[in-house]
């Protein structure tokens, strides 16, 4: 999405989603500024986060960050998004 991620994370046992949060940021701030010379902060502070439940179903949340292009009119196709990544272990 233009303005904001999607990302299913599976933590390691000694990660926390703000520390992989933060190095996410990071990163991509980094290519962001090598590329475009943008020296700005490009991230608002915190972020939104759903642990999924052993009731919920982890290929429904997978689908749901797949298809959010095609909802946002972004594209025809999803798989035509040019900013997707997607596991084959969803479809």
């Amino acid at each position: 999405m233009p303005d904001h991620i999607h990302a299913l994370i599976r933590l390691g046992e000694k990660e926390t989603l703000s520390l992989v949060v933060q190095r996410m940021k990071s990163l991509i701030s980094t290519k962001i500024n090598q590329q475009t010379g943008f020296s700005q902060a490009c991230w608002q502070r915190g972020f939104h986060d759903h642990a999924v439940t052993a009731n919920e179903s982890i290929v429904g949340f997978g689908q749901y960050i797949f298809n959010n292009p095609l909802r946002a009119g972004l594209v025809e196709n999803p798989e035509n998004y040019a900013y997707s990544w997607l596991n084959d272990k969803f479809l």
